[in-house]
């Protein structure tokens, strides 16, 4: 919901008239960003710079964020750099979403949760693999 929040005030901005002031904005959004993450442990995975598309990363890093904060072990691996993504940007993250979200859901209130995601290239498609702990009947 910070996301939502944050495009909306910038989305506001820009109807004004005044680049200068929506320029100040975004400056304004990226500092806040670079303080609030600086000093998260969340950038102990170096990983989330092989991602060069800003809607993703931003949806992994979002997840993984709330996952310590709900101190569910994560583990996120993407070794090598993902540029381009063969599909529409917001149906991914839409989907990366619903299944970050699942998966979190599973493991809720399992003091041994744990959900590790891994992003590859195989033969030239990106590949994404999200698997979470199951406890009780499956």
């Amino acid at each position: 919901h910070d996301y939502q929040n944050m495009l909306l005030s910038l989305k506001e901005l820009a109807d004004f008239e005044d680049r200068n002031e929506f320029k100040q904005g975004v400056m304004n959004l990226e500092e806040y960003f670079n303080v609030r993450f600086a000093s998260n442990e969340i950038w102990e995975f170096n990983d989330f710079d092989n991602l060069k598309n800003p809607y993703v990363k931003s949806i992994f890093i979002s997840k993984v964020q709330d996952m310590r904060n709900m101190k569910i072990t994560a583990e996120f691996s993407c070794p090598k750099i993902i540029e381009d993504i063969d599909i529409p940007v917001f149906d991914l993250v839409r989907v990366l979403g619903i299944t970050l979200d699942n998966a979190v859901e599973a493991v809720s209130g399992n003091s041994d949760g744990r959900i590790a995601m891994n992003i590859m290239k195989v033969r030239g498609a990106v590949k994404f693999v999200i698997s979470n702990t199951v406890t009780g009947p499956h």
